[in-house]
């Protein structure tokens, strides 16, 4: 198993990552982005965003791996701690060529992790009893 990683600015927009056909499967915002609001503009002929957004694509697909802006709320990064926030921890997002990036908001600094096999998702371990939270369902003893 071989995993590479890298570390994004706003000066990497454009970039390839090598090498190609692997899976994204750890994201980290390191750094925020600039405090003042950076208005998100989109391109409509690459469907994508130009600027504001944190996006990913593979070469070779046609929509983006991972898209995200961090100063609208976050949307899914996960969690923070002081001014980081995970965003993928465990992936397996598989990408076709390699890996582009197609925008990064102004200011912020990223890690990524890309290997060439899929994590290896073990299931939680069974306390004894299952609460579901969304339906309350207890099982039968």
């Amino acid at each position: 198993m071989a995993t590479f990683e890298f570390t994004i600015t706003d000066a990497d927009v454009g970039r390839l990552l090598d090498p190609p056909d692997l899976f994204l499967v750890s994201l980290i915002m390191t750094s925020p982005p600039l405090p003042s609001f950076e208005t998100p503009s989109w391109n409509s002929g690459r469907q994508a965003w130009n600027n504001a957004y944190f996006s990913l694509q593979g070469e070779h697909d046609f929509k983006p791996l991972f898209s995200m802006s961090p100063q609208s709320g976050g949307g899914s990064l996960s969690y923070a701690v002081g001014n980081s926030g995970v965003s993928l921890a465990s992936g397996n997002l598989p990408f076709r060529g390699r890996l582009r990036v197609v925008s990064v908001p102004r200011g912020s600094i990223w890690q990524l992790e890309i290997s060439d096999v899929p994590l290896v998702r073990t299931p939680r371990a069974y306390a004894g009893t299952a609460f579901s939270t969304g339906f309350n369902y207890i099982p039968r003893a």
